[in-house]
């Protein structure tokens, strides 16, 4: 039966198409395009404007990758399987990831956005653990220290949006009843860590698309292909991007 509003697929399509825009943003008009620029002249003033864009529409894709990962956490038949997936990503992206950021290996400052979700994910489970077993008057204390703890992990590791995103998978994962509530204060949370203005309308319409889930999976071929997808994905657009880049800036 079909159901109004956006499934899970459809959902993570929008990350990835936002994502892509995110990543010519920082990359080719960001790293390329801006610094060979006349300072104050109309081109770019045009190129300004083309990167606040495409930045902006970027952050639509975070808010939704950490929503289906509390949905997938929910949902998948095996979560170890699931965080060792995320964790394997992880180190496969980090060499395109590192290349992007800074053009050369290894590069430590910071760490690719699966470091952070498969951080969320063990975070997610041991807050499952807390909440199952723990005692009533104790489990929202150690709940906040724990998500306080994967926030102080996510920073040392200087993983792709750090605390900020394990806070706001926390934030979905506490919220995940009152889906209403869960996007307000995800929106509140996010727009207050957004640093720049212009990124605002981007988280704004991350949590109104989440706002439109339906609750169903979807699907894109309908084979095993689709749960691969996802993730190769990341590390694969980076590396052209990469090699898109050298080839136009040498």
């Amino acid at each position: 039966m079909n159901r109004q509003g956006l499934n899970g697929n459809q959902l993570k399509l929008i990350a990835v198409v936002t994502m892509i825009l995110d990543h010519i943003g920082y990359l080719i008009v960001g790293v390329g395009i801006l610094p060979g620029l006349t300072e104050g002249s109309q081109a770019q003033a045009m190129w300004t404007l083309a990167y606040a864009l495409l930045r902006c529409a970027g952050r639509m894709a975070f808010p939704i990758f950490c929503f289906m990962l509390v949905e997938g956490f929910f949902h998948t038949g095996d979560r170890k399987k699931y965080g060792l997936r995320l964790a394997l990503f992880a180190l496969i992206s980090e060499i395109p990831f590192d290349l992007m950021s800074a053009g050369k290996l290894p590069y430590w400052a910071s760490q690719n956005v699966f470091v952070t979700l498969t951080l969320g994910l063990l975070m997610l489970a041991v807050l499952e653990v807390i909440r199952e077993h723990a005692q009533a008057g104790r489990r929202l204390i150690q709940q906040l220290l724990v998500i306080l703890t994967f926030s102080g992990l996510a920073w040392f590791f200087r993983s792709d949006y750090d605390y900020i995103g394990i806070m706001l998978t926390a934030i979905l994962y506490m919220l995940r009843f009152d889906r209403k509530q869960a996007c307000l204060i995800g929106f509140l949370w996010m727009g207050m860590t957004a640093g720049v203005l212009y990124l605002i309308p981007g988280y704004a319409a991350a949590f109104w698309l989440l706002s439109r889930y339906n609750g169903e999976r979807g699907k894109l071929t309908g084979t095993a292909a689709d749960k691969y997808f996802f993730y190769l994905f990341y590390p694969v657009h980076i590396l052209i991007l990469v090699l898109v880049y050298r080839a136009i800036f040498g």
